[in-house]
């Protein structure tokens, strides 16, 4: 079962997150940062609508399982690993061999009832994960610090030490894992992206996929400069597309 404290960063976090505007059948957007485009290959990605007949359920293992809760995601007739399931909000990874540009999208319900519509994929689509649920308009990032604790106010991180960062389609990984599955090895991006602290640009030690499915792992050095201190802005840009904006408190 997954029971750690990265796993109640991540997965507690996608339970609690706000339901995307709803159209007709579904919307598509990143899981991270709700943005509609652009949402990469590999990543995990959000479904919002009206799901009548689903019951709120979270996948309890990896791989993650391409049925949950009676639902199954098809993209180009491929199925997709799901991650979380409710009456408004679906979870799912897009598959890594999907191809770039708008794909034909299916979500099949219980009781036969299937949902059509379409999502539009690009190779990066960078989005960080944050605390929703966080009154700060800041939005605090899902970060951890160096000695692997949950970064916050009364937990900083230390300026020329290392934050782990998570988010969703930050690059192309050298290897791609079979789909609903995290590394098991140290699986690198093909090229790091750029990591923003305040303004300054941080040096990234890594950037690769992390031992869940579609979440990304981002370690980047704190700039030692006096005035990053307090809670500060982080972006994340990759291929010149940049990421939502998070904030990290450093002391």
């Amino acid at each position: 079962m997954l029971d750690s404290t990265l796993t109640r960063l991540l997965l507690t976090g996608a339970l609690a997150l706000p339901v995307l505007a709803q159209q007709p059948a579904f919307v598509i957007g990143n899981s991270a940062s709700f943005a509609r485009f652009p949402i990469a290959q590999g990543s995990l990605a959000t479904a919002g609508g009206n799901f009548t007949g689903v019951t709120a359920l979270a996948a309890g293992a990896i791989p993650y399982p391409n049925e949950l809760g009676g639902v199954r995601v098809f993209i180009n007739n491929v199925q997709s690993p799901v991650q979380f399931v409710g009456p408004t909000q679906i979870n799912f990874q897009v598959p890594f061999g999907t191809p770039i540009g708008r794909s034909e999208m299916r979500i099949a319900l219980p009781g036969n009832t299937e949902l059509r519509g379409f999502i539009d994929v690009l190779e990066v689509g960078p989005g960080l994960y944050a605390d929703l649920g966080n009154a700060s308009p800041n939005k605090p990032g899902r970060v951890l610090n160096q000695n692997n604790t949950i970064n916050g106010p009364n937990n900083p991180a230390r300026r020329g030490e290392v934050v782990q960062i998570y988010c969703t389609g930050v690059g192309t990984l050298e290897t791609n894992p079979p789909d609903g599955a995290g590394a098991t090895s140290l699986i690198r991006v093909r090229e790091n992206p750029r990591v923003f602290v305040s303004v300054i640009s941080a040096d990234v030690q890594f950037a690769g996929l992390s031992q869940f499915p579609g979440v990304w792992q981002v370690n980047a050095f704190v700039p030692d400069r006096d005035f990053i201190t307090g809670e500060v802005p982080v972006v994340i840009a990759a291929n010149g597309i940049e990421s939502n904006q998070v904030s990290i408190w450093v002391q």
